[in-house]
């Protein structure tokens, strides 16, 4: 689940990054033909990503709306408003967003979070389904288990396993068939159908009634757990999104870590001006009418680099750290190392706070000014 919930975080924030520039040219609509195979992982995101050919490895797919009518022999990971699947896939699916159908075998287990999810008739899911939206539909067998959380729960077919609900209404129809126990939290009585079978127990939970002192303690436990995930899901985040700018734009990437170390302390002035004058500039735009857009998209763009900065100075901690240490390591595992070595920075009390501002000052005047290159290059090639 860390996999999939910080994936999918990493996916939203990816989108973001086409407000840039450097992605003006990425098409709007990117499809992967019917004819053609892709022998390793096969990375997507557009308005529209149709996947219709095979793919041997995972898929990371992003979009508005997303297609797959292809085969993955691997593992799907994908984020979209709306999300249908009519290709097999050969692992795990984890997917997010506002509706998502399922309409053909998988070969693993499925892990979703929607506001709409639908296993429709002819679904097979050979692992276990666990999730949280807000109605699901389960019409397709499940050999395993079942965990999830919703409004509106139907259950219309055979599952393997033992099903765990927390819910508003849950039913199972004449169609469905249990082979385990049904647990289910709610305040209203499953609805069970004539003809619908449980071989192992039903079983009606009820949220406990807390102590004032109680819930306290319980919020205090949760918010702490909140930032704790929140923290790891920052991590994970910023590796993912790194590694989409490495296979999607190597060379960009590339050049921008070369433009940061090239002049650290004219990049470090550079990124120290933009990022104290550009609140000002955002906000004295605010004041009228006509420069409010031109604040919003200032101000967007602003955090966009804030958070671009630490993807690339976390990989030149890295790649200084191993060439350091005479290893040799591929872009992505510098990467990794790179984030999880300036997280520790960071963490380190006053030193890792004067490290970060250095840091984000460094890391957004090395993307101005490879920035101000690329728009310079197009110029002279009157590309714009």
């Amino acid at each position: 689940m860390k996999k999939f919930s910080l994936f999918i975080l990493i996916l939203l924030l990816f989108a973001s990054l086409f407000t840039f520039p450097v992605l003006a040219q990425e098409r709007k609509t990117i499809l992967l033909p019917k004819n053609e195979t892709v022998n390793k992982d096969y990375f997507a995101a557009g308005s529209n990503v149709i996947l219709s050919g095979t793919v041997n490895g995972d898929a990371y797919l992003a979009g508005g709306n997303v297609l797959v009518d292809g085969d993955i022999n691997g593992d799907l990971l994908v984020a979209g408003g709306n999300v249908t699947i009519h290709g097999k896939v050969a692992h795990n699916i984890r997917a997010l967003g506002g509706t998502i159908n399922f309409y053909a075998p998988v070969g693993g287990n499925i892990s979703v979070a929607a506001g709409q999810v639908t296993l429709a008739d002819g679904t097979t899911v050979s692992g276990s389904l666990a999730g949280a939206a807000g109605s699901i539909d389960i019409l397709g067998p499940v050999k395993k288990e079942i965990n999830v959380a919703a409004g509106q729960i139907n259950i219309a077919s055979q599952v393997g396993g033992n099903i765990n609900a927390a819910v508003d209404q849950l039913t199972l129809t004449s169609n469905a068939s249990v082979n385990g126990n049904v647990t289910y939290w709610s305040d209203q009585k499953a609805q069970i159908e004539n003809g619908a079978t449980i071989s192992g127990k039903l079983v009606q939970k009820y949220y406990p009634v807390k102590k004032p002192e109680e819930t306290t303690k319980d919020l205090r436990g949760i918010f702490a757990g909140l930032i704790s995930f929140f923290k790891i899901a920052q991590l994970i985040s910023l590796f993912v999104v790194g590694l989409l700018i490495l296979k999607l734009m190597p060379a960009y990437f590339k050049r921008t870590v070369e433009v940061t170390l090239q002049k650290p302390w004219k990049n470090i002035l550079v990124g120290m001006i933009a990022l104290i004058v550009t609140p000002v500039i955002g906000f004295l735009l605010l004041l009228t009418i006509i420069g409010i857009p031109f604040s919003f998209i200032l101000l967007i763009s602003y955090v966009i680099i804030l958070y671009l900065s630490t993807i690339f100075i976390s990989y030149i901690v890295g790649q200084k750290v191993l060439t350091y240490l005479k290893i040799n390591f591929p872009d992505t595992l510098i990467l990794l190392i790179g984030i999880v070595l300036f997280a520790i920075l960071s963490a380190i009390p006053i030193l890792g706070w004067i490290i970060g501002i250095f840091a984000f000052f460094l890391g957004a005047g090395g993307i101005l000014v490879e920035e101000k290159g690329f728009y310079s290059l197009l110029h002279q090639k009157k590309l714009i």
